[in-house]
Formats: structure tokens, sequence, C-alpha cells
């Protein structure tokens, strides 16, 4: 099963368009962060979720060592960030029998509150 779930990054865009210097570095290192984010948010029973979770951008052939589900090779100015078990989208968005336990949007959301910071500037457009 090949599920995928994508989210709005219109303020997280417009913020790394301000971030000065290489546009590819910076969506890296945006992407780096974001998944150590949710590597600490996610829940955690035997940590293969967590281990899971990874970045791929479009210069990274490799996938995840645990993988069940690979991320798709993202177009050049985009990384891919996301778990590579098949049941971490269950956790994130929860189930009629288990209720959401979200780890990606909110890492996704911690990181524009951060780059809001340092830049000084909100985007509110």
């Amino acid at each position: 099963m090949n599920s995928r779930v994508t989210t709005d990054t219109t303020r997280l865009n417009r913020l790394i368009d301000r971030i000065p210097g290489n546009k590819r570095q910076a969506i890296k290192a945006v992407g780096f962060r974001v998944e150590a984010l949710a590597k600490m948010k996610a829940p955690v029973d035997l940590g293969i979720l967590r281990n899971s979770i990874y970045m791929r951008s479009s210069e990274d052939n490799s996938v995840s060592e645990i993988s069940t589900e690979e991320l798709p090779k993202p177009p050049e100015t985009s990384v891919y960030i996301g778990p590579s078990v098949e049941y971490g989208i269950y956790q994130e968005l929860g189930t009629s029998v288990m209720e959401a336990q979200p780890y990606m949007l909110p890492a996704l959301r911690e990181v524009e509150s951060e780059l809001e910071e340092s830049f000084g500037v909100l985007v509110n457009e």
C-alpha cells in the first residue's frame, strides 16, 4: 500500500524564500529540522516508527533501511519527509478505533514558527 498525505506548505515556502544564500541548501536544512522534530514527536512503542522517519531530496538515491514504504523522489527544489513504515499514516491521522497521535504536522508547524522567530517576520499571506 502506498499512502501519501500532503499539507499546505505555502507559509513555509515563503519563509524559506527569505533565507539568504543557496535555496537548495536552505530547503535541505529545513527538511532535516522537520525530520528531527518529527522523530522527537513520534509515538514510541518499539521505536520502529521513529527510526523510519527520513527525508529525501532530489539528489538522494538511498531510502530508509527499514523501509516498507519508499518516499518518492521529489522535484529539484523540494524535499519529502515521512515515515517508511505503512502504519505511520494511521499514527498521524488516527483510525476509527485509535486516536491520532500527530507528529509530522506538529513538527512542520514548529519549524515554521522557528523560522518566523529567526527572521523576525510573520508571514500571514
